[in-house]
């Protein structure tokens, strides 16, 4: 999210380690959902957490990225993150970091609303991203 959004970029490996010099690794399980909103700020970015799946559409179809967390179904029960581009015809395509098949294809966006899952940190299952104004 942060090299798409803005003009630094930033690798899987430079963020890992960003996120556990500040405390938000999670032993075990990968990192704590706080790194989200956390890490988009500290890279000039802002988002809004939602349960509310009529509120992900409609800032897909204004154009902002979402990320998800998944819950049990087509992707995993474990809760990686996907971040779903501008929809196409009510479908979406995902970052999906465990699968590049699952990458390569457009999902129907009643699927991601009906797999996500709310985060006990957070209280939310969606954060919409925004650039910081």
């Amino acid at each position: 999210a942060v090299s798409s959004l803005t003009d630094t970029q930033v690798s899987p490996k430079e963020m890992a380690d960003w996120a556990a010099e500040n405390g938000y690794c999670a032993p075990g399980s990968g990192s704590y959902h706080t790194l989200i909103a956390d890490g988009l700020k500290h890279f000039g970015l802002e988002c809004a957490t939602t349960n509310n799946g009529a509120e992900v559409q409609k800032a897909l179809q204004a154009g902002y990225p979402v990320i998800a967390l998944m819950g049990e179904g087509h992707f995993t029960g474990r809760g990686p993150f996907f971040i779903p581009p501008p929809l196409h015809r009510n479908e979406v395509l995902l970052a999906d970091p465990k699968s590049v098949e699952n990458t390569e294809k457009l999902w129907p966006l009643d699927t991601i609303l009906a797999e996500a899952k709310t985060s006990p940190t957070t209280n939310g299952a969606y954060w919409i991203i925004r650039q910081q104004v």
